[in-house]
C-alpha cells in the first residue's frame, strides 16, 4: 500500500524534477491521509489510513530516496506541476516482461490535498486495472 511518506516523495521529487517548479502549496505539520484502491478482475478494494508528520524539507525536495530508482524502471513524462496542481504519467517495468503505466494528478490546497491514480499493469499475458483516491488533511503541528 502507498505510504503516507511515499506519496510526499512523489510529490516533492516530482516537483524538484522540474526546471523552475513551485513548491507544492502544503503546510508543513501532522497530515492524515486515507488511500482508496479498486482493482479489476474481481480483487477486492483495499482502504488504508496513515499519519505521518511532514517537513517543510520534505515539502520542498521530496524524498528523494523514495523515488531513486537504480535499475532505472520507472520514468515519468507529460508532467505539469504548479503550487496547486500536478500531472504526470509513469511507465515502469516491473520485470519478467511486465510494465505498469499510471496516470496521476494531485490538487494542492494548503492545509488539503487531494489526487487519483488510473492505470493497468501487465505481466504473463494479463491486465489489471488500477486505481486509487488518496484524500489528505493537515491535523496539527508534529
Amino acid at each position: 500500500m502507498l505510504r503516507t511518506t511515499m506519496i510526499f516523495g512523489l510529490i516533492g521529487a516530482l516537483a524538484a524534477g522540474v526546471a523552475g517548479a513551485q513548491s507544492p502549496d502544503l503546510e508543513p505539520g501532522e497530515w492524515r491521509m486515507e488511500n482508496r484502491m479498486s482493482f479489476g478482475g474481481g480483487m477486492p478494494d483495499q482502504s488504508s489510513e496513515s499519519t505521518q508528520c511532514v517537513t517543510r524539507e520534505q515539502i520542498d525536495s521530496g524524498l528523494q530516496a523514495m523515488l531513486e530508482d537504480p535499475q532505472g524502471n520507472c520514468e515519468v513524462t507529460n508532467l505539469e506541476q504548479s503550487a496547486s496542481s500536478m500531472r504526470y504519467t509513469m511507465s515502469c517495468d516491473t520485470g519478467g516482461g511486465g510494465e505498469m503505466t499510471m496516470d496521476g494528478e494531485m490538487e494542492f490546497m494548503g492545509d488539503r490535498m487531494r489526487g487519483s491514480y488510473s492505470g493497468a499493469m501487465s505481466a504473463g499475458g494479463q491486465e489489471m486495472q488500477i486505481r486509487m483516491e488518496i484524500t489528505g488533511e493537515r491535523v496539527g503541528d508534529c
